[in-house]
């Protein structure tokens, strides 16, 4: 019996596990995908999916990869936000300063899960409350940001609420990690910066590359608890799919045999159970009507329009599911006078949707060694150190005076083509010939690259581009972005630590003795757009290839649709609901209240489930929809919200605990 219809809009991480979820218990399901679909046979067994995807170096790095956005024909435009520079005589910012490529993510079936390297990282328990634990500290209210210039806040839920939905989505999707045991527990975990687990990680950690085990041992020796790192694609043959060859074209690229574990398996769990997909069409507009006499709205459906032939339609549904990026799902919501300047009256009560912009601040450390390492081969890390991520796990562990800022990835590649392009600009001739067969970044390169938490501020935000419309004629969305002190002064702390355990490479104990590094440095974008002065134009080329400029690049997107406990707080109820809607979601990075400094492809998937969970038993839906909350509801709403994991997903190691009543509540508390 279906439980009604529902209208998906996205199939990348959160859209494809939305849809799972909610086609599994019964409801009709249509997921809308702006890009094309580069699979056959979805909707079967995961054995029978093919694709389109080489390794095509030239493809993918020399020229606009079929599964990017083409920013010539989608643009998005930026300015700095508040930088005095950029002032007008009045005082206000320019219109833009850049047109082009802002931390676009791929338009596809799958979403940005098909390019990226995977990294699948749970958050800690310290990352919910740091608010309350900062202002604990300095003895303010916690109701309050305690980091001024900031809106930080505590997130609506705690890690113990969300520690089950990291554990099925962890199963769901297929992710290695070294953490190991019975489910239930006891688990082995080396890594020490993490928080418990219900359950050991449906896979072990596969092979480390040699540039990742090289700065891992380094680190050890100066005694940091590095380990493997928890990634997304498998190690071993899984639910149909092949193990990881490790080819060495994993970032920026699609899987040939299928080993990522992209948001393209929810999609097809989703097909399997009824779900229709629709690819080649773009959600250009959420339809609704208002509720007379409740102040409040539902939505009806959409319009959307065929990318190949341009003609528009609209499609009903009982509930519509915004699960594209934070940046497009505001875009669409803005496009629609859903909040905004030009929202119709309270659509957003809380006036922040398309604030609270976050990217994570990256710091590089790079280091060429005396040994060849063949760095362009297998996966670009294979190794993290937490120990740059501030004081944790638990909130009892919490330091305020060490700095906040994020896992430290171990490893880094660059393929021949990938290395000749970055100098292009620059290089030429015998130069770079002598450059490309030397191959110091594809052959001799180790690197580190910090996911620093960037702080919650409502002056970085989207809105709707005045003068701009893309292809289809629709707004292009507008990046207003600034780095906050606080994550640059993180930053800048992190960074010498990071070249510390660089030049720690080859150290005296360590399986690698005979190789040292040539050369280290440490970049970040901390640094000016250009070099001071009359900088010439070649150099000023070459720093533009590089994270010597001021616009966000990372491809992690949160923080438009803040979830708060009221409305005042954030656009969105604990539950992804639209504060003012009765069937309008957002289930996505937008979410995110703070930008805790680990990769957020997992979170995401968690929330996912989460949200279409929460409307699959109507404690955010229908007749369960409430007007706030407090901390006391969101606990009384987990066990009808756990109870759904052992009903769709029993054949998972947490549905089987919960159905078996084997949870450790004495580890992560009764709900």
């Amino acid at each position: 019996m279906s439980q009604g219809t529902a209208i998906v809009v996205g199939s990348g991480a959160s859209g494809g596990m939305v849809a799972r979820f909610l086609a599994r218990a019964g409801w009709k399901v249509t997921i809308l995908e702006k890009g094309p679909n580069y699979f056959s046979g979805l909707g079967g067994p995961a054995s029978g999916v093919t694709n389109s995807w080489a390794n095509d170096e030239i493809g993918y790095e020399a020229r606009t990869p079929p599964i990017g956005q083409d920013v010539t024909l989608e643009p998005r435009s930026f300015r700095n936000a508040g930088a005095d520079s950029t002032l007008d005589a009045n005082g206000a910012l320019p219109d833009r300063e850049f047109v082009g490529d802002v931390n676009t993510l791929p338009t596809t079936v799958g979403g940005g899960t098909l390019h990226y390297d995977a990294k699948a990282r749970r958050l800690r328990e310290i990352d919910f409350v740091a608010n309350s634990a900062f202002a604990q500290a300095a003895g303010t209210s916690p109701s309050e940001s305690a980091i001024p210039g900031a809106n930080y806040a505590d997130w609506p839920m705690q890690y113990r609420h969300l520690e089950p939905f990291y554990a099925v989505a962890e199963e769901i999707v297929g992710v290695q990690g070294p953490a190991s045991g019975k489910p239930g527990g006891p688990i082995t975990n080396p890594n020490p910066y993490e928080s418990p687990r219900s359950t050991p990680f449906p896979m072990p950690p596969g092979v480390g590359q040699l540039n990742s085990l090289l700065t891992y041992y380094a680190a050890k020796s100066l005694g940091y608890g590095a380990a493997p790192v928890p990634t997304s694609i498998v190690s071993r043959p899984y639910r149909g799919r092949s193990a990881c060859v490790d080819c060495g074209y994993c970032l920026d690229f699609g899987c040939p045999i299928n080993a990522k574990s992209g948001g393209v398996w929810q999609v097809n769990d989703a097909m399997a159970a009824g779900a229709t997909l629709l690819a080649n069409t773009n959600v250009i507009e959420v339809l609704f009507r208002s509720n007379p006499g409740t102040g409040r709205y539902s939505a009806t459906g959409v319009k959307y329009m065929d990318t190949e032939t341009g003609t528009t339609g609209t499609m009903g549904a009982d509930l519509v599911v915004l699960a594209n990026t934070p940046i497009e799902a505001t875009r669409l919501s803005f496009m629609s006078q859903i909040g905004g300047p030009d929202g119709l009256s309270n659509t957003d009560p809380s006036g922040q949707l398309g604030q609270n912009l976050m990217f994570h601040l990256q710091t590089t450390a790079l280091a060429v060694m005396d040994h060849e390492i063949h760095s362009c081969r297998g996966r670009t890390s294979t190794h993290t150190n937490d120990a740059f991520w501030g004081s944790g796990p638990s909130a009892a562990d919490f330091d305020p005076t060490v700095p906040r800022a994020g896992i430290c990835e171990m490893g880094g590649n660059l393929n021949p083509v990938q290395a000749g392009t970055e100098v292009a600009a620059f290089m030429y001739g015998p130069s770079l010939k002598t450059y490309m067969s030397l191959a110091p970044f594809s052959n001799r390169l180790a690197a580190f690259t910090l996911q620093g938490e960037d702080m919650p501020q409502t002056t970085n935000h989207v809105d709707l581009d005045p003068q701009i419309v893309d292809v289809y004629g629709q707004p292009v969305p507008r990046i207003t972005y600034r780095s906050h002190p606080y994550e640059l002064a993180a930053s800048a702390y992190y960074a010498p630590k990071m070249l510390e355990v660089m030049e720690a490479v080859g150290a005296p104990g360590t399986p690698y003795p005979e190789i040292h590094p040539i050369f280290a440095a440490s970049i970040n974008t901390t640094l000016p757009p250009v070099l001071p002065g009359e900088a010439d134009q070649v150099t000023s080329q070459a720093t533009n290839q590089t994270p010597f400029n001021d616009i966000p690049a990372s491809r992690h997107i949160m923080g438009t649709h803040r979830m708060a406990l009221t409305p005042d707080g954030g656009p969105c109820d604990p539950y992804g609901r639209y504060w003012n809607f009765d069937n309008l979601y957002h289930a996505g990075g937008g979410l995110y209240v703070t930008a805790a400094g680990a990769n957020v492809t997992l979170t995401m998937w968690a929330l996912a489930y989460w949200v279409a969970a929460a409307i699959n038993t109507g404690i955010s839906y229908g007749s369960g929809i409430q007007t706030s909350y407090a901390s006391r509801d969101v606990d009384d709403n987990l066990s009808k919200l756990t109870a759904q994991i052992g009903r769709y997903d029993p054949d998972t190691m947490i549905g089987d605990l919960f159905n078996t009543g084997r949870y450790p509540y004495s580890t992560f508390g009764s709900p």
